[in-house]
């Protein structure tokens, strides 16, 4: 009741609330600017009545609350405040017993684990830590590490929702004891960092990308100076990480040439650039490359850096010559047979009555000469027209099964008779029959043409001639294996090549024939261009350009391939592959 109390000594004080307690009457009076109580028992006076009026303060039994109330009064606001803090709090933040049961939790730790409030979540019964964890090595991880430390920091562990969904979460976390000793309750905090590990996870993703690609990447700034480069970048230039004794600027040596002055005045202007380069490795070798550099804009769209793509197009680049050069053949050879053919009708009648009137006449008649020299000019263009049919594929010729070996030793005999002493022959033979389809007199053909070529590029000066015969294996092709240089393709670091793959050919087994020269080797533009029809680096009148040609066009009308490999000043050797014969096994001789 507000008012004043007449018997209250704190009357004259001012006194400002007074009521009922069990035990008595209290007055609270404020004097001074602190608070006074007085409690009477039974509401009697506490001073004689002769001197209740103007009683001094001090008769009374009165207290001095004003700092326990304060104190109280600052309890009260930290309590709000801490509670605010808890239940607002972005965090999860927990107390669970040691079996597991959470007794106390604020929202957000019932939100991160699916739970509508806490009051759900405090009422689930049981270890809520092994209900929980996906793995249950982490939650025992988790609890050695509190047993062992008291506490616990920053522990990453995937759990599960109430709706079954996976989170992660990080728990820092704190071990606390009774007076005995003895764990009365563990207390902490948890985060969710499911978006984090996710954003982690594509980190490493685009990282394990850029470092296993095969395309080499280099970042540069926007000086042009180098700042990263993957592992692709070193293979393709043939570097060797960890070799160098200052990686930066041996980087940079090797960034520079991708960077002329042309391509640098492109990228100033914030666009990019793409086309193909040649390069020379560490070791010298040339190789090509497709290049596209990338201008890296920052968020309000400047330019900040750049990204070189570089990717070793070597192999597809000997590819593509090869494969231009197979359609030129084909089409000289669908032209070269139908002229063929029409020269073939025209030279027939000649031929036919040239001998036919040969025949009439003695050999003292005058015409007789004549004729004679008609005849055998219309024999050799009847022969040079079966050449242009063999190159061109049109002449039909039954293929039965043939085995190799006993033909390709007597047309090494043969050869030994047709070129000069100062060559000497060679003949590496398998010994275990190779059988293959095809006709032959045009296999011999073939042998006989490779080595007439090899002997004329020993003469003068002689050499050694090796024709070798055995079962060769054609495996795939890889970007880094050197080109067969078969028709077009140029030519490799040395004349070898007989265990090279072959890409055009299927992976398999096949009969390899190799005919192998010392003499003066021929350069890439030469070996471009051997295959074609009428042409020769023999002087004019001592070939007609056709050999080679009809070689070509005998091993694709079997199936095969034929590979070329010439160095200038150290040989020449020429592989043919011709597939196996599938109806008749190999046997041992």
């Amino acid at each position: 009741v507000m008012g004043q109390c007449p018997e209250c000594p704190l009357h004259n004080g001012g006194t400002m609330v007074v009521g009922d307690m069990e035990d008595g009457k209290v007055c609270v009076a404020a004097r001074g600017g602190r608070v006074v109580v007085c409690r009477r028992p039974g509401g009697a006076s506490l001073v004689r009545p002769e001197r209740r009026l103007g009683a001094s303060l001090e008769h009374a039994p009165t207290t001095d609350i004003t700092e326990r109330s304060a104190a109280e009064e600052a309890l009260r606001r930290s309590e709000a405040k801490y509670r605010s803090i808890f239940e607002n709090s972005a965090e999860g933040i927990f107390q669970f017993l040691p079996d597991g049961r959470v007794i106390e939790c604020n929202p957000a730790m019932a939100r991160i684990l699916g739970y509508a409030s806490p009051a759900e979540l405090m009422a689930e019964e049981g270890d809520i830590l092994k209900r929980i964890h996906v793995q249950q090595e982490a939650r025992l991880d988790f609890l050695r590490i509190l047993a062992k430390q008291g506490r616990v920091f920053d522990f990453e562990a995937q759990v599960y929702r109430r709706d079954g969904r996976r989170v992660w979460i990080s728990t820092n976390a704190l071990a606390v004891m009774d007076q005995d000793g003895k764990l009365a309750r563990v207390e902490g905090a948890a985060r969710d960092i499911t978006a984090r590990k996710r954003a982690e996870e594509e980190r490493m993703l685009l990282v394990a990308a850029v470092e296993q690609a095969a395309e080499g990447m280099v970042i540069i700034g926007r000086n042009f100076k180098a700042q990263y480069a993957n592992p692709a970048f070193a293979r393709i230039l043939g570097m060797q990480p960890g070799r160098s004794e200052n990686p930066a600027e041996d980087l940079q040596r090797n960034v520079d040439p991708f960077l002329t002055d042309s391509v640098r005045g492109i990228l100033a202007l914030g666009l990019k650039w793409s086309g193909r380069a040649r390069q020379t490795r560490r070791d010298g070798t040339q190789y090509v490359a497709e290049v596209l550099i990338t201008p890296i804009r920052d968020e309000i769209g400047t330019v900040c850096n750049h990204v070189i793509l570089i990717r070793d197009v070597t192999h597809e680049v000997r590819l593509e010559r090869r494969l231009r050069q197979a359609e030129k053949l084909e089409a000289i050879g669908v032209l070269a047979g139908g002229i063929a053919h029409d020269f073939n009708n025209i030279l027939t009648p000649i031929l036919l009555n040239a001998e036919v009137s040969l025949a009439d006449l003695d050999a003292s008649n005058p015409l007789y000469r004549p004729l004679s020299d008609v005849v055998e000019a219309a024999g050799r263009a009847r022969d040079l027209v079966k050449q242009i049919l063999a190159f061109s594929r049109r002449e039909d010729r039954e293929r039965g099964l043939l085995v190799l070996n006993p033909l390709v030793k007597e047309t090494i005999k043969l050869v030994r008779n047709m070129i000069d002493r100062d060559i000497a022959v060679v003949g590496d033979i398998s010994e275990r029959n190779i059988a293959i389809r095809a006709d032959p007199s045009q296999i011999h053909q073939v042998v006989t043409n490779l080595c007439m070529n090899a002997a004329h590029a020993m003469t003068p000066g002689g050499g050694t001639l090796t024709v070798g015969l055995e079962v060769v294996e054609n495996e795939v092709a890889g970007p880094d294996d050197p080109s067969p240089a078969s028709p077009g393709s140029g030519r490799g670091d040395d004349p070898g090549g007989r265990d090279r793959p072959v890409p055009e050919l299927p992976p398999g087994r096949y009969a390899g024939l190799s005919v192998r020269d010392t003499g003066h080797g021929m350069d890439r533009s030469t070996v471009e261009r051997i295959f074609e029809p009428f042409f020769t680096t023999k002087p004019p009148g001592q070939g007609t350009g056709m050999g080679l040609a009809a070689v070509h066009g005998i091993v694709k009308a079997c199936g095969g391939s034929i590979t070329v490999h010439s160095v200038p000043g150290r040989g020449s050797m020429f592989v043919v592959f011709f597939p196996l014969a599938e109806t008749r096994p190999e046997t041992d001789t």
